[in-house]
């Protein structure tokens, strides 16, 4: 099976997840942009100016081809990754090129049923290109002996990500432990759906209060 094309797209911007003590940042990466969309235009033919009367056609027809110039949106999958060290918290990007007639769905077109390990790595990279400690950058969805071990393995990196074809927001919910923040991820089509789903799974998992959270658009504006 040949491997699945994939470019990082990122914004520039830092900000606070809202209503909470924790940041959230949306770094920018080496690699290449989002291709403009293309529009296309339509070429308007008209008659030549002549002295003589011009014969008007009166039977307006229709063009052969009326070609929309909405293009689908690739998929995007958003990871949450988080240094334990500061507790700031990266929002990545990840768009995964489709598959040679891949048909979209309400203008997005779908995205792989499995994941290709090296856009989790690359999730994660994010996070390590930026920080001291490179062991410090674990996934955004923590197990609940998380405390007792803040490490790589005691998160899940398929519970840190939303996909573009199934949600429009990815939501995170925390409780503290001392001076680390414990988290879960949550999807949905709305930030509320969003922000329930984080903070239902925090609570069910860490059998704690998870009242710190945040959500962002999968899609990036």
């Amino acid at each position: 099976m040949s491997p699945i094309p994939v470019r990082a797209s990122c914004s520039a911007r830092a900000g606070w997840l809202g209503g909470s003590s924790m940041r959230l940042m949306q770094p920018q990466f080496p690699w290449p942009a989002r291709m403009a969309r293309t529009i296309l235009a339509m070429l308007l033919a008209c008659s030549a100016a002549r002295a003589a009367p011009v014969q008007f056609d009166l039977n307006l027809g229709v063009p052969d081809v009326v070609l929309d110039s909405e293009q689908p949106r690739a998929c995007t999958i958003t990871y949450l990754v988080t240094d334990v060290t500061t507790d700031d918290t990266y929002a990545v990007r990840m768009q995964v090129m489709p598959r040679q007639g891949a048909k979209p769905v309400a203008g997005r077109l779908p995205c792989p049923q499995t994941v290709p390990p090296r856009v989790a790595a690359r999730a994660l990279n994010a996070c390590i290109a930026r920080v001291a400690d490179p062991k410090g950058c674990v996934f955004s969805d923590m197990s609940r002996n998380f405390a007792q071990g803040p490490e790589l393995i005691n998160t899940a990196e398929n519970s840190s990500r939303c996909m573009s074809d199934s949600a429009d927001f990815i939501g995170v919910a925390c409780w503290k432990s001392g001076e680390l923040d414990i988290c879960n991820v949550g999807c949905g089509k709305t930030r509320e759906d969003a922000q329930t789903a984080a903070r239902e799974r925090c609570e069910t998992k860490q059998q704690q209060s998870c009242l710190t959270s945040g959500t962002l658009p999968v899609l990036a504006p």
